[in-house]
């Protein structure tokens, strides 16, 4: 069963939501995976917590080679972990992965663990092949992944010339509307650290555009973990528009910056 909500433009359905599961979603690429693959992927976790059982599926195209292996792991954004469900291609090379069986009947506390490590963002999809053996894209499952590649003075509106660069990531939990994420700066010394609201090329104000407030102030490797936010910022951050900003004392307004965006 699920609920349905009709409108004239989409008279067979606008939004909808199944009734009694959890749903988790994936999307694949290569710079998750720490390489400069272009392919991409989808998948998705479907939990019932009443029967223990999950149907797990992810699609790939786009691939150096046909892949030859999928998974789903345990390990956080950017942490690597081992193999925890080994999935099944439909067709050899075919690019198409899913579990072993259509439905998995857990134990209890194989389905509790299931539910807390996506609740916390913790497993992930990867796809291997011959060129990347050890994966070649991967998606954080239940988790909206941006990274921002890399900090310059350039980006800053008006640019700013500076030694300094870096770069980071940040990862969206839509159901609790919560941003985690770390930074990595070089060449300057922070003096405060934070994601702004705005697109490339558009400033966003010092005071009234500050988003999330990573910490130490003064690190170079400052990190933030489950912040809230608003509706409005979840909606900029899933459109792309927002971005790291490091200040320093000698550029107060902003020193280096790199735009959130897709991997």
């Amino acid at each position: 069963l699920y609920f349905n909500v009709h409108t004239n433009v989409n008279t067979g359905g606008e939004i909808r939501g199944q009734i009694g599961r959890s749903i988790y979603t994936a999307a694949m690429t290569g710079k998750q995976a720490g390489i400069a693959a272009t392919g991409t992927g989808t998948g998705r976790v479907v939990l019932n917590p009443e029967t223990k059982m999950a149907d797990v599926s992810f699609v790939v195209k786009g691939l150096t080679g046909a892949p030859n292996a999928g998974h789903i792991h345990i390990g956080a954004v950017n942490v690597s972990g081992g193999v925890v469900v080994p999935m099944d291609q439909t067709a050899s090379s075919g690019g198409t992965f899913t579990y072993s069986k259509s439905g998995v009947d857990f134990t209890p506390s194989q389905t509790n663990t299931l539910l807390a490590d996506l609740t916390a963002g913790n497993r992930y999809f990867n796809v291997h092949t011959v060129v990347n053996g050890s994966g070649e894209i991967r998606g954080q499952i239940g988790r909206v992944v941006r990274f921002a590649e890399t900090f310059s003075g350039a980006a800053q509106v008006p640019p700013v010339v500076s030694s300094g660069s870096g770069s980071g990531f940040a990862v969206l939990d839509v159901a609790t509307r919560t941003i985690s994420g770390s930074m990595t700066i070089s060449g300057i010394m922070p003096t405060m650290s934070h994601i702004h609201e705005g697109a490339v090329g558009v400033n966003g104000n010092f005071l009234g555009n500050i988003v999330i407030i990573f910490a130490p102030a003064t690190s170079t490797t400052p990190s933030v973990t489950s912040q809230a936010t608003s509706a409005t910022v979840v909606q900029e951050f899933l459109d792309d528009a927002t971005y790291m900003n490091v200040h320093t004392s000698a550029h107060a307004d902003g020193e280096i910056r790199g735009q959130l965006d897709i991997p």
